[in-house]
């Protein structure tokens, strides 16, 4: 909006430089469409093109705009640039003032992500994601006496309700128990030539040409992001024909893969599918201004996208639909990439709160398997975190680590006491331990994972329903035991065989 001012003030310098800090942070279309119109009225054309092909990788419709305004402004004279873009001098002496720009900043036809309507009673984010604020307090279970009625649907275990009071209200939508290292920044933008003919977008064989970069950071050659430019690269040179980041394009990858993984993996094939997880990531951020969380110690198919819309969170794995392959998970049925694409399009449309907890279950109202899948994702990635916590790193998934995790939470929890970041940290870690505990010994799947992560819900094979973090946040607010927890659970089971 400040770039905005001074664009249509005149200040052409200050205008840019508050554009390249906003591409830097979130580089969006709009953002660099506004950039691109500054960079062409201020005669700077090189830098100009590369974002405008930048632009036309998602929006070929306002990427010919902008080469319009870009062909019109180099046929001026620089001094009939110079006075167009200048503000009129005060006074009534001074000429006549300057005719407006012949566009406006803000109404090049970009398209942003779908706009998300109002009437969502919590403003921090979408249902559906695990959180890591900390909350204020930890305080014990609500309790009844014996003549009230219980709240619990059956199938629901007695000793396992979803725990989610007031103390534990953290933000929903942010999928990492760890503070994020950085996010993705920006990518080198493409560039474009020009020919006798006017403005000739090039092919992505050329995309990866250095060009202006507005983040202050220096980009490493293997970005993990430069895999998107690479792949869609030689599937134009495959095809002969123009590839662009959309569903369309998915589809053709996984056409691609289909055929690279039919039967043992090659090296060439593993790569390939890592490129792939990077032109997902990279349709993601470009088209819907997701945020890229990269974390140095994972590979990227652990690394979570954040979506913010108008205070909500919305958060997902993308690499991981096709980093899937090189973890030799087989392909899925045709058609993945593009549903999946579609699913978070329709999640970030969402504006009611999903079922979640134990509502959930009493309605049977399971997860989409995209969430599903997202959920599975964070207790892999979950997992491999815990073995670095000193607390509990040395705790086998197995029964006979029960006790050693009761002990490491109450050691390190108190009642009344609120968790510190590193506390929240190793309250999920602790219970993720216990869900692979639950799945290994048991069976369990994980069945709603909508709603704060104390309501996550796992189903047994024989109909009952567990609520692994919350039985965890239980254990450290009110000192539950999870030896008997599991005694229950096995006796259970072993009546139903």
């Amino acid at each position: 909006q400040l770039g905005n001012i001074y664009f249509r003030a005149g200040d052409l310098a200050k205008a840019e430089s508050c554009y390249k800090q906003t591409a830097a942070l979130a580089p969006g279309l709009q953002a660099l469409s506004n950039l691109a119109a500054t960079l062409t009225r201020t005669g700077k054309f090189q830098e100009a093109e590369a974002i405008t092909a930048r632009i036309a990788l998602t929006d070929t419709a306002a990427a010919k705009q902008l080469a319009g305004k870009l062909l019109s402004e180099k046929d001026l004279a620089p001094q009939d640039r110079q006075a167009a873009s200048s503000p009129a001098p005060a006074g009534p002496a001074g000429p006549a003032p300057a005719a407006p720009p012949e566009f406006e900043i803000e109404t090049f036809p970009v398209a942003p992500p779908p706009p998300l309507q109002a009437g969502f009673k919590s403003p921090s984010a979408l249902p559906g994601q695990a959180s890591l604020e900390p909350a204020a307090m930890l305080t014990p279970p609500r309790t009844f006496s014996s003549g009230q009625a219980s709240l619990r649907p059956a199938g629901i275990n007695m000793d396992d309700r979803p725990y989610s009071p007031s103390s534990f209200s953290p933000v929903q939508g942010q999928a990492s128990p760890e503070p994020a290292s950085r996010q993705e920044l920006p990518q080198a933008f493409p560039s474009m030539q020009t020919g006798g003919q006017g403005l000739d977008m090039q092919s992505m064989q050329d995309v990866m040409r250095s060009v202006p970069d507005f983040s202050s950071q220096e980009r490493r050659p293997e970005d993990f992001m430069s895999g998107a430019f690479r792949l869609a690269s030689a599937l134009e040179r495959e095809s002969g024909k123009k590839v662009n980041f959309s569903n369309e394009g998915l589809a053709a990858l996984e056409a691609k893969l289909r055929i690279a993984f039919s039967g043992d993996k090659a090296e060439a094939e593993i790569e390939l599918a890592k490129d792939c997880a990077a032109f997902i990531c990279y349709f993601l951020k470009e088209r819907y201004s997701g945020v890229l969380i990269k974390l140095p110690q994972f590979e990227p198919w652990c690394w979570p996208m954040v979506f913010e819309r108008a205070g909500r969170k919305f958060t997902t794995y993308p690499a991981q639909r096709a980093w899937r392959l090189v973890l030799g998970e087989g392909l899925p049925d045709r058609g993945w990439l593009v549903r999946y694409s579609e699913w978070v399009v329709a999640s970030l449309q969402e504006t009611a709160e999903l079922p979640s907890g134990a509502a959930a279950v009493k309605s049977k109202t399971a997860s989409h398997p995209e969430r599903l899948t997202d959920a599975l994702t964070e207790h892999k990635r979950i997992m491999l975190l815990s073995s670095t916590l000193s607390e509990i790193s040395g705790i086998e998934p197995v029964r006979s680590g029960l006790i050693k995790l009761e002990t490491a939470l109450k050691n390190n929890f108190r009642p009344n006491i609120p968790p510190s970041a590193d506390g929240w940290r190793l309250l999920r870690c602790c219970g993720h331990v216990l869900a692979e505990i639950l799945i290994k010994d048991f069976k369990a799947a994980w069945y709603n994972t909508d709603g704060e992560d104390g309501c996550w819900s796992m189903r047994l094979p024989w109909g009952t329903f567990v609520f692994p973090l919350g039985k965890i946040y239980r254990v450290a607010a009110a000192r539950e035991d999870l030896g008997e927890y599991y005694a229950a659970l096995l006796s259970e089971k072993k009546g139903r065989e």
